[in-house]
């Protein structure tokens, strides 16, 4: 940031561009810059990077926040939905102590049943944090079998959970077990947070129907909602 008074002077598009001659020479030759639709001078930030040449930015994720006591709520307002999924054998636990027999069967899930092109949700891949909050990661079952997972991370504020990385089977996509999901790892957080501590769930911008999910179901119940911008740049040697 530049401050209030000094801004408009020129200093921070020298910041970065000092920040690029820095990272070309330290051999990196691509920067991301990423922003917050709610962002209070997001109109001269993309102006800035616009000047630099980055490139437009593109709309990353659809992001939704809340108070835990959200899920409180919601148990009565969704007591019918949630009943019907218990009949059909809902039900989750957490990471914590999750045995070798049961990494084995989400392996099996990732290797054998997972669509090639949703392998980014691997839980056990080499760029995804392997439950950062195990108490607030959960596995999603039906009748005892492992057919998802939500996994928590904490957040940047004091009392802040991001749930980003979740996944269900497509069996069950449209059957609600991860609407219930995000119940249940909120209700986790109010009893092992506190109803005060703040849950943040966000979706890629492709994920049309857990938005709308997200839109029809949470906004209700929701603090704030706003969209996550990338923005990118190459390096290149001067010649």
């Amino acid at each position: 940031m530049v401050l209030p008074l000094l801004r408009r002077c020129g200093i921070g598009g020298r910041l970065l561009a000092h920040g690029e001659r820095l990272a070309l020479a330290s051999g990196t030759h691509s920067l991301r810059a990423e922003h917050s639709s709610r962002l209070a001078a997001r109109v001269a930030f993309e102006a800035l990077l616009a000047r630099g040449k980055w490139r437009a930015p593109a709309e990353l994720h659809f992001r939704l926040a809340g108070r835990a006591s959200w899920a409180l709520r919601a148990e009565v307002d969704w007591a019918p939905f949630l009943s019907r999924l218990a009949e059909r054998g809902f039900t989750t636990t957490d990471w914590v102590g999750l045995g070798e027999s049961e990494r084995a069967q989400v392996r099996h899930l990732v290797e054998n049943v997972m669509p090639e092109e949703h392998r980014q949700f691997d839980p056990f891949g080499p760029h995804n944090q392997i439950a950062a909050v195990p108490e607030l990661s959960v596995m999603l079952r039906r009748h005892g079998r492992i057919v998802g997972w939500i996994q928590a991370s904490q957040g940047a504020l004091t009392g802040s959970f991001h749930y980003s990385f979740g996944y269900v089977l497509p069996e069950m996509q449209r059957l609600g077990w991860m609407v219930a999901g995000v119940w249940d790892v909120s209700r986790r957080q109010a009893e092992l947070h506190g109803s005060r501590s703040l849950c943040v769930f966000e979706t890629a911008h492709t994920n049309v129907n857990m938005r709308r999910f997200m839109e029809s179901r949470l906004t209700p119940y929701c603090e704030w909602t706003d969209f996550h911008y990338l923005s990118e740049k190459e390096l290149h040697p001067a010649l």
